[in-house]
């Protein structure tokens, strides 16, 4: 994992009603262009803004190729373990919310495909896509860390 990536394994976690484990994807299941997708995060919800969000806030998302966004932010931003993703209106990421999980919804199954990874310097209101790290692209790390069988 490149040094820049930080990651924190929470042990011993206590499901309930309202605190449950995610799918995560299988290995091959990249997540294709225009795919619909949503985010959480509790970062700003403006780009005035400059506390927190007191609520958890929901987005939704569809992917991009990463040529298109490359064009943007350039070849050595967009890597393969990168997905990028553009809000359905201009509503984003935006500061605060790196961390943050994407996920892809199908047959009222959530999967875990993405993190909030970065959102463009100039604002999260100009309708510009934020970048994530793909969740499939670290399958083996995330199962020798944690024991879970991918």
């Amino acid at each position: 994992m490149p040094s820049e990536e930080t990651v924190f394994i929470l042990r011993n976690a206590c499901f309930q009603d309202h605190i449950k484990p995610i799918r995560l994807p299988s290995k091959g299941d990249v997540v294709g262009v225009n795919r619909q997708l949503e985010v959480s995060g509790w970062g700003i919800v403006s780009d005035s803004g400059t506390v927190a969000s007191r609520n958890l806030n929901y987005v939704q998302l569809h992917s991009i190729s990463n040529s298109a966004c490359a064009r943007l932010y350039g070849s050595s931003v967009i890597v393969s373990s990168t997905l990028c993703a553009l809000g359905e209106t201009i509503e984003s990421t935006c500061s605060g919310d790196s961390g943050g999980g994407l996920i892809k919804r199908e047959n009222g199954e959530a999967t875990h495909v993405g993190v909030v990874s970065f959102v463009n310097d100039a604002g999260c209101s100009l309708g510009a896509p934020s970048g994530y790290v793909r969740t499939e692209s670290y399958l083996d790390w995330i199962s020798s860390h944690t024991g879970i069988p991918v």
